[in-house]
């Protein structure tokens, strides 16, 4: 057992050092330096030099891995930047040292390398170096040394890509001057775009958050007319790339696995123009800029164009000049009676609301919290370590005023005699529980969650019911949707037909998604990935919530279930049930009441169960997977059912887990786990195994020990011979590298397995038929 523990440290020991050793090699050379000092007694030197180390290993370990990330999305963002948006992105970032995790292993591992290095060099200084030693310290050389390749190994490809790619506009703009031509075309209905501006579909109603963010859009969702994509992904967290990939056509399919700002593309509006189709864009937005690049690229050839004259001239920084409401401007702008006109148009509004600082950017009417719901919790229930409650209250009522001013603009359409459809989606999500904004260098998946809703007017429904019928089916599918297939979309809408093969399919329709969030790193291009297939020549940078969804997907069947582990905070609870099929909850009974935690009691922020189920209580076919910590008694085991039962969750599949001593107790639960089993059609009653002896029994098999030689083994056995003769018991749960272990075990072929611990890559090995749920490893960043 010390053996196998000994080895695992190690193991991880020696994985960390291959992933982040340049980013610690400045401090293994001031440790060095530190000791050289300090054996020749020149405290000073000595105590500097390792305050450098500490310090380094404090905030520059954290900053460089920042650096690390960044690609040429950011250095386009960073090009005569917005001052405004730059001090919200600085609160953010400053978040990365304030919820930073100081871990003293790490610490001590890179130490001990410095140590033995020192020490490694003394010996070698002595044995060859003696007589040049006379005129220069090899210690200190070599110190000094690491000091400077720890300094330019982590930094020198970000400064050269900053300076090679903060100016790319005139290469997009080549890049975006193509034609095409056209196979047919036959315009009957108008389409009306409303862009959204960093809004996430994880903090909307209408997309079951548990606030009432979204009241208008709710109501609207009872016309006939309404249709709502589930599953809307943006291709990026930046404006300017997500735009350009959303509103252009690409001429070569293989160039989607390129950076956009290296594809050959041609913008719709340059499409449509060919068809004798104008288009207008009022924006709320600049006009220049590199993160307005959809507007001077995308909209060159625009009938008409409408942005603040006085910020033409302010590039990324037109902030400074006072916006108009997004509603009060669409208003101003857009009225009935240019929308009864029936010539055939594309009319596109680009909205402000969404950026931060989020209430400073909408009516003060708006800015009062949504609702106090809250308000009941402590903020670590909510948003576990990360402190950003405060931005969580101004992003939600930002939300309720984006809904407002939608919901405005759909009135208006829906009033017009002219056959109008009108599409809303956002340019890209806001990750705000993290607080990481829409970062795309600490990505997080709800910063491409987008929403994307369609509205037919009645003349529009009249004119083509069969589009309407259309894309109610395709909404209905619940397929996975990008911002990449708007383009064919809006074709598709006007009945334009281009002759070019390998376009994407409209919006809705089932197939294999691309890859988004394809960027220009110093490590190479990256992407994220929605399919769970392998990429060529591109560096998977796809983030556990996204590795869950994709899986979750790729799995139609849903079997086994995919779950999120311990979603033990609100925030995590719903990240976790917009990506996997079930929740894994960690459950404490403390006097009679059913608390959410992982012990140790440190952990209890007094979050009730029944609370959190009531945070995804409108997510539908989400199952859950409760890991009962000390549900062994006869009373904690009552008050345990009792909460299930008033949560009234028959609908859902839920998996019972009991721990590991239940069995010495076991004639006591039997009336409560009948209890349990009759709360519904879908209850599964699974046995804790021991990790340990789980863990310990399959390295001795792989090792090449028998069974029943393998003390480890025969202990499990003994346990679970006598859960077999209780007969409680339908499901078996333990980790996975003891999966071996229970193989080894031939009655356990009667039960079905559930297990945690699983990489994306071993779902391939799973037996789908003797899994019921499995729960992938994840590093969510509300996590407690």
């Amino acid at each position: 057992m010390i053996f196998d523990q000994f080895f695992s440290l190690v193991e991880s020991a020696l994985n960390h050092i291959s992933n982040y050793y340049i980013f610690w090699l400045f401090y293994i050379g001031a440790t060095i330096l530190s000791l050289h000092y300090f054996v020749q007694r020149r405290w000073l030197k000595s105590i500097l030099f390792f305050g450098l180390a500490l310090l380094w290993s404090r905030v520059m370990v954290v900053f460089l891995q920042y650096v690390g990330g960044l690609g040429t999305d950011s250095f386009h963002e960073a090009s005569n930047f917005n001052l405004e948006e730059a001090f919200f992105w600085l609160s953010t970032f400053l978040n990365l040292f304030i919820n930073y995790t100081f871990s003293l292993k790490i610490l001590s591992l890179y130490s001990l390398i410095a140590f033995f290095l020192f020490i490694l060099i003394l010996i070698l200084q002595n044995i060859f170096f003696e007589k040049f030693i006379k005129h220069s310290s090899f210690t200190s050389l070599i110190g000094f040394l690491l000091i400077l390749i720890g300094l330019y190994l982590p930094t020198y490809k970000s400064v050269k890509m900053f300076f090679e790619n903060s100016d790319s506009f005139d290469k997009v703009t080549l890049n975006f001057s193509n034609d095409i031509k056209l196979k047919h075309s036959k315009p009957r209905i108008n389409v009306f775009l409303y862009i959204g501006e960093s809004t996430t579909s994880m903090n909307m109603g209408i997309y079951d958050y548990p606030r009432q963010t979204t009241p208008h859009l709710q109501r609207l969702e009872e016309k006939n007319g309404f249709i709502k994509f589930e599953n809307v992904f943006s291709t990026h967290t930046h404006t300017s790339p997500s735009l350009l990939e959303a509103l252009s056509l690409g001429l070569d399919y293989s160039e989607n696995f390129k950076p956009i700002h290296e594809r050959k593309r041609i913008s719709i509006v340059d499409v449509l123009k060919k068809a004798k189709i104008p288009t207008q864009l009022f924006s709320n937005q600049g006009s220049t800029g590199t993160i307005n690049q959809a507007s001077s690229i995308i909209f060159k050839n625009a009938n008409k164009k409408y942005s603040q004259p006085s910020s033409r001239a302010l590039g990324n920084n037109d902030t400074i000049v006072a916006k108009p409401w997004d509603h009060d401007l669409f208003n101003r702008l857009i009225d009935i009676k240019s929308l009864n006109k029936s010539n055939t148009s594309l009319k596109v509004f680009h909205a402000y609301s969404g950026h931060g600082p989020y209430i400073k950017n909408i009516p003060i009417e708006f800015r009062d919290p949504v609702d106090e719901y809250f308000n009941k919790f402590n903020p670590r229930a909510i948003t576990g370590n990360i402190k950003s409650l405060n931005e969580v209250e101004h992003y939600d009522s930002t939300i309720s005023y984006v809904d407002f001013s939608v919901s405005n603009a759909i009135e208006l359409i829906n009033s017009s005699s002219a056959p109008w459809v009108f599409i809303y989606f956002s340019d890209h999500g806001e990750s705000v529980f993290s607080n990481k904004g829409h970062d795309s260098s600490r990505f997080e998946h709800e910063m491409v969650r987008v929403p994307l809703i369609m509205f037919f007017n009645t003349a529009a429904k009249n004119i083509t019911p069969s589009l309407f019928n259309k894309y109610l089916k395709l909404a209905n599918s619940n397929a996975i949707v990008t911002l990449a297939q708007l383009p064919s979309t809006i074709l598709d809408l006007f009945e334009v037909t281009v002759m070019k093969d390998n376009i994407l399919n409209v919006i809705g329709t089932p197939q294999k998604p691309l890859p988004i969030m394809v960027k220009e790193t110093i490590e190479g291009v990256t992407a994220v990935n929605l399919s769970n297939s392998l990429l060529n020549d591109i560096i998977d940078k796809t983030d556990s919530a996204t590795l869950h969804f994709a899986n979750r997907k790729k799995n139609i069947n849903h079997h086994p279930l995919i779950c999120y582990h311990r979603s033990n905070t609100i925030a995590k609870a719903l990240r976790g049930s917009m990506v996997a099929d079930c929740l894994e909850i960690d459950t404490v009974v403390d006097s009679g009441d059913v608390l959410v935690f992982h012990p140790p009691k440190e952990n209890n922020t007094g979050l009730h169960l029944e609370e959190l189920l009531s945070s995804v209580a409108n997510k539908k076919d989400l199952s859950f997977w409760f890991d009962g910590k000390n549900i062994s008694t006869e009373k904690n085991c009552y008050s345990f059912e009792s909460t299930l039962r008033s949560r009234g969750l028959v609908n859902s599949k839920i998996l019972i887990e009991f721990p590991t001593d239940t069995y010495a107790k076991s004639t006591l639960l039997d009336d409560c786990i009948k209890s349990l089993q009759n709360l519904g059609n879908e209850i599964s009653i699974s046995y804790y195994i021991s990790t340990t002896d789980a863990v310990s029994c399959s390295r001795l098999l792989t090792q090449g020990l028998k069974f029943n030689t393998a003390n480890p083994c025969l202990k499990l056995k003994k346990d679970l011979l006598e859960i077999d003769r209780s007969g409680l018991f339908s499901d078996l749960s333990f980790d996975f590298r003891g999966l071996k272990a229970i193989k080894g075990l031939d009655f356990s072929s009667k039960y079905k397995w559930n297990t945690w611990n699983a990489e994306v890559s071993d779902l391939d090995s799973i037996d789908s038929d003797k899994f019921r749920m499995v729960i992938l490893k994840n590093d969510d960043p509300n996590s407690i």
